[in-house]
């Protein structure tokens, strides 16, 4: 929409010249670019290219990881010099365009940029069964096919097929129920796909790696038993009804761990992915899906594809055969005896609902209760934890658990919910099995718990961390309590173990009964090596001890100053403004990270700031969505209605103007976010596709530089004259200005305090939005330092520098003046 209000400009502001100069000669429109193609390394780059024309022109269609500076320029005799900025590209060679446009006409600029390669070498192995379409003609005539009396399924491609060979048991093809139905929510190939009936396996094998070792395994599967279609939840998926194993010698097989996208569905198609690892000198794998169920199980769009980094190590010495254990069971098993090394019920002292105002459940940091662990891997234990408080509701010994627990306490997360276990002695053991006692219960919701949304990683060193696999005994319960088992062996010489359990969701999971056991029998063997970094807790609170001060930041609503969580972009809150901070979280390459925070002004309709971080793995790729709606953490007549934009105000029409901007954000799940209401703020259309876009470029080409950029993009509303109306007749304030702030992080640097430097801009929004300021480039005379930002606002930003590198080193990060800094202008 604000392309297309701008190229209309264009052309009526072409058509007024025109009519007014109807006695001169007036030049055909015409536009010179020096290059039609640009063809980029993968780094990180800027290049710059000549723009002639005799009109008018402006920057359009642009894919998303491409930025264009300036946007826009006037009619010129002289060549004028535009910069095309791109990210690193970290994921397969890309082809992008954008257009220079001047109404009457416009030129493209293709932008190819390398990167891993193409999608097309790294794909060993991709079938959709789709050569020829199934028909119901087989058996008596009206059956569908068995896979051996139809070979139409056979549709493999990829650049390990040679050699491959098929085995499968009660499986046939069918063209019904097909993966792009309206019962899908993936874009599946349809036409036909793989039915498993009883007792049914189906199985790849030998595809060549060609010394390919770190892979991504992904498939579209659906459950669908009609006698469970009634069933409340009766039909969402279990992994532990559907399991994949591969094989390099086709006897020894492993069990994937794999997950969807967006979870568990009721009945519907989704596309499932595991990201693995093979022993370097591996050159072949085998894939075995098997169904525990008769009829229930769907497959289609096998693809097995080469990636950049490393997934679940994968030990072939610790397979077993098929049927030695792998297809009839549940899932899990009952939890070990062993010797205990560690445990914790947290039923020290029962926990009272008479904290906070006098009725709430008192955080980690404000009882000790909780600490009642056991066993011989004590000494130098300690905790840390974030959004957890100790409740002695819904406990694990009620009529809604399915084993034995402990009852009295629990664990309760919150938002953001983290809880750590340092520093465990192991004593010399290296078989262990983990056990803990769990439940996911939000009201309203399928309650079907769903590993992808509750991580437990072990570490030998508090720094890289391992994701493990647990499974229960009974398969996945719907708002039950239920224990769960992950055994595992660590390599010999492992002194010490740390466990960290997080929790995606706000507000829906419980923890009880931890136990760390030694066995006989080993388990997945775990690679600290390939770990990875995740947000650290900062709390580190003994064993013995009482706490130290902040569970951290229980989100959601607050009246609370969320400092506490730690997170380097978050400005000061207050418990007395009337303004609520939330949170958004999201999942970048299968890991949780935090997508987004705001600052919620009720009376406003607006975000008074969103604060955010932004590094290139998080924008890299980014596509719009444009899902315009509302955000679920607020009720929908506390937000703006933002579907088709916003009506007329008092003052005209504005622009749905994103304070996150879509660019900065890749990715599905983390892109539609930055569409919801909570994230937008009615700005001037000029001052939001010129000035304040080209201030969006610059930031991400920043940040493209450094570790990552903490980004705090604001508004202030104080002295208000105008409003616009959204969709449901609400009435949203027009900002009187806009700010930005940006803290850079290196840690290869010398530049700015312990790799931190700052910068900021302010801009009144109805002077930048007139002729000739809003089309402006960004420059190092707008810039200012945070700490004269922070005079104009009132408060704090960037509040947990401090905690990080000491007050005073934090205070000349802010103070300095970024116009001296030649690294924002280089």
């Amino acid at each position: 929409m604000k392309l297309r209000n701008l190229f209309l400009s264009v052309f009526a502001a072409a058509s007024i010249l025109v009519a007014c100069n109807e006695d001169e000669p007036v030049a055909e429109p015409s536009i010179e670019v020096s290059v039609s193609e640009l063809s980029l390394e993968k780094a990180a780059s800027e290049n710059t290219i000549a723009v002639k024309s005799n009109r008018s022109w402006i920057i359009d269609e642009a894919s998303e990881w491409i930025t264009v500076t300036p946007g826009r320029g006037g009619a010129s005799d002289d060549k004028q010099v535009i910069v095309v900025s791109v990210p690193e590209n970290t994921g397969y060679d890309r082809e992008g365009s954008f257009r220079v446009n001047i109404g009457f006409t416009s030129k493209r600029v293709i932008v190819k940029q390398a990167g891993s390669g193409s999608y097309e070498d790294a794909v060993l192995y991709a079938n959709d069964f789709d050569k020829e379409e199934a028909t119901q003609t087989f058996g008596s005539g009206k059956s569908w096919p068995y896979l051996d009396q139809f070979e139409g399924w056979k549709n493999e491609t990829g650049k390990g097929i040679e050699g491959i060979t098929y085995d499968f048991a009660s499986m046939s093809a069918r063209a019904n129920s097909v993966s792009n139905s309206n019962y899908s929510d993936y874009a599946g190939s349809g036409s036909n796909n793989l039915f498993f009936g009883a007792n049914a396996h189906f199985a790849i094998k030998d595809i060549a790696l060609n010394s390919n070792t770190r892979l991504s395994l992904s498939f579209g599967a659906e459950r669908y038993l009609n006698a469970d279609k009634d069933k409340e939840g009766g039909n969402t998926f279990k992994p532990s009804e559907f399991h994949v194993y591969v094989s390099e010698d086709n006897e020894k097989w492993v069990e994937l761990q794999y997950a969807f996208r967006n979870g568990f569905k009721d009945g519907r198609w989704e596309i499932a992915t595991s990201n693995f690892a093979v022993p370097e000198g591996t050159e072949k794998i085998s894939i075995y899906f098997a169904s525990d169920i008769a009829s229930g199980h769907r497959l289609d769009d096998v693809t097995l594809i080469v990636v950049q980094e490393a997934g679940t190590a994968i030990d072939f010495s610790t397979g077993t055969g098929i049927g030695e254990g792998g297809q009839g069971g549940g899932g899990g098993t009952t939890p070990p005896a062993g010797d205990e090394i560690f445990a914790n019920n947290f039923d020290k002292t029962k926990a009272t609902q008479t904290f906070g105002s006098g009725k709430s459940w008192p955080y980690l940091d404000q009882f000790d209760g909780w600490k009642n662990q056991t066993g011989t891997g004590l000494e130098g234990v300690s905790y840390g934890y974030q959004g957890l408080s100790a409740r002695a509701n819904s406990t694990s010994d009620s009529g809604y658990s399915d084993y034995s627990g402990s009852g009295s306490n629990n664990i309760f997360f919150g938002t953001n919910g983290i809880f750590v276990i340092r520093n465990i002695v192991l004593g010399g053991a290296v078989n262990l099995s983990l056990s803990f006692g769990t439940e996911r219960y939000i009201n309203s919701q399928d309650n079907t718990f769903n590993p992808s949304e509750f991580h437990v990683y072990v570490s030998n060193d508090n720094s890289k961390w391992v994701e493990l696999q647990y499974a229960f005994p009974n398969g996945f319960k719907n708002g039950r309590w239920d224990v769960a088992t992950a055994n595992f062996s660590v390599p010999s010489g492992t002194q010490k173990l740390s466990i960290y359990i997080a929790s995606d969701i706000t507000s829906g999971h419980r923890l009880d009964d931890i136990k760390l056991v030694s066995v006989e029998g080993a388990g997945t063997a775990v690679d600290f090596a390939a770990g990875k970094a995740l947000d650290v807790v900062d709390v580190d609170d003994p064993a013995g001890e009482g706490g130290q001060g902040g569970g951290g930041g229980q989100g959601g609503g607050g009246t609370t100053s969320f400092a506490t969580a730690g997170w380097l972009e978050l400005p000061e809150t207050s418990e007395t403004d009337g303004f609520d901070f939330f949170s958004h979280d999201g999942t970048l390459s299968g890991k949780k990270i935090r997508n987004w925070s705001f600052y919620w002004d009720y009376d406003n309709r607006v975000s008074n700031w969103v604060a955010y971080p932004l590094y290139k793995a998080i924008y890299s790729g980014a596509s719009r969505t444009d899902e315009w709606g509302y955000d679920p953490l607020l009720p929908a007549d506390k937000q703006q209605n933002v579907s088709g934009g916003y009506r007329e105000g008092n003052n005209g029409r504005y622009a749905r103007g994103h304070q996150l901007p879509s660019a900065d954000r890749a990715g599905y799940e983390l892109n539609s976010s930055t569409f919801y209401g909570t994230n937008m703020t009615p700005q001037n259309q000029d001052f939001n596709g010129g000035l304040w876009a080209n201030l969006e470029g610059k930031v991400r080409s920043w940040a493209g530089q450094s570790d990552t950029c903490y980004v705090v993009t604001g508004c202030i509303t104080k002295d208000a004259k105008y409003y616009i109306l959204d969709r449901s007749g609400n009435k949203v304030t027009v900002p009187t200005a806009y700010f930005k702030a940006i803290l850079r992080y290196s840690s290869n640097t010398t530049i700015g305090t312990d790799g931190f430097c700052a910068t900021a801009f302010l801009f009144d929004h109805e002077e930048y939005s007139q002729s000739g300021k809003s089309s402006l480039n960004v420059s190092k005379s707008m810039s200012m330092s945070v700490k004269d930002l922070e005079a104009v606002l009132g408060y704090k930003l960037f509040v947990n520098l401090d905690k990080a590198i000491g007050a005073d080193k934090a205070s000349t990060v802010k103070s300095e003046n970024p116009q001296n800094n030649n690294w924002w202008w280089k």
